[in-house]
């Protein structure tokens, strides 16, 4: 974690990730690991049991955008963790992407950025059932 702030009920988090793995090589041809790099940031309202967050690249900054919120709701004495978000690229605003290939190009990275970070979120999902299985 970079950084945390308290501003109760509000806190505030920036975390910096690394990614990788296999990329496609559609995705390759303008893309490398060493960028696949980016920052979550996120703000948890301990009132309404949501978590907004962004995912930052800064490598592109100005052609993605992720972005979403988690909540956490009761149901039948269980709680649910609903996450919902949108993720776009506008392969047109990535350096080295001919505009006849953007149309291609940026689906392909919408479905290797998902495909990457899906493994995260089941991973937060089952974090949270171990912690909460706890504190029963």
């Amino acid at each position: 974690m970079t950084s945390r702030v308290d501003e109760p009920p509000l806190t505030k988090f920036l975390n910096p990730w690394k990614g990788g793995g296999e990329i496609p090589a559609v995705v390759r041809r303008v893309v490398s690991a060493e960028l696949l790099e980016w920052d979550d940031v996120a703000t948890w309202n301990a009132q309404a049991f949501t978590c907004d967050w962004q995912t930052i690249v800064p490598a592109f900054k100005d052609a993605v955008d992720a972005r979403g919120t988690n909540t956490f709701t009761e149901v039948g004495g269980r709680t649910t963790l609903r996450i919902a978000g949108h993720l776009t690229v506008d392969a047109a605003k990535v350096k080295g992407v001919p505009r006849l290939l953007a149309s291609t190009v940026g689906p392909a990275i919408e479905a290797f950025l998902v495909t990457a970070i899906r493994p995260n979120l089941v991973a937060v999902a089952k974090a949270v059932e171990v912690h909460l299985g706890r504190r029963r």
